[in-house]
């Protein structure tokens, strides 16, 4: 039987449900409540979304791409420049995305992550969108908290129209609403 982790989850078509979704996944990921969304809608970020710290303490950024077609290896440099900025300094970048794995672009990013620690500065990976839901399907109440379509069981949507239907059925039935004005006659004629 599939599990959460192995389903195909629809990425969200929005960016701040991505860094929502990424920031629930992190806390997960580093097993750490010590992780926070960098800012806000305006504000310079220095290449950083969400920053935080693991369990050893060492300091963790996020960078968030809700690019279904892909990050180019342009943009993960690009990245990595603009948290050079971050302060203070990060002892690791992770750049996350709602694309697929991409073998190639992966070895580039190992490349570069090992010349930066030889030099002294953080290291980058990349997060691909299955990592990204593998680490909310650690805990089934932070996947359901993002994705509740998906939760079995009773929709609790449904059931509050469910008995607003019955409640409705209870004063239309004949002997309701209706069987009152019939017999109370209420346009004063016989």
């Amino acid at each position: 039987m599939p599990t959460i982790s192995s389903s195909q989850v629809p990425p969200p078509k929005s960016w701040e449900e991505f860094e929502d979704i990424c920031l629930s996944a992190s806390k997960h990921r580093w097993d750490s409540s010590k992780f926070f969304g960098n800012g806000r809608k305006g504000q310079a970020q220095d290449g950083v979304d969400i920053w935080g710290h693991d369990g050893t303490g060492e300091h963790i950024g996020v960078q968030c791409k809700n690019t279904l077609a892909g990050v180019s290896l342009k943009v993960v440099k690009d990245e990595i420049a603009n948290a050079e900025g971050f302060k203070p300094k990060l002892d690791h970048l992770y750049i996350s995305t709602t694309a697929p794995r991409d073998a190639s672009l992966q070895k580039d990013v190992r490349l570069i992550s090992n010349a930066r620690k030889v030099a002294g500065n953080f290291q980058v990976d990349i997060l691909f969108w299955d990592d990204v839901v593998g680490d909310l399907a650690l805990e089934d109440s932070v996947f359901f908290k993002h994705y509740p379509q998906f939760k079995g069981g009773v929709d609790p949507s449904k059931a509050h129209d469910q008995k607003l239907y019955e409640e409705y059925l209870q004063l239309m039935r004949s002997d309701g609403v209706i069987g009152f004005i019939d017999e109370w006659n209420m346009a004063g004629f016989s």
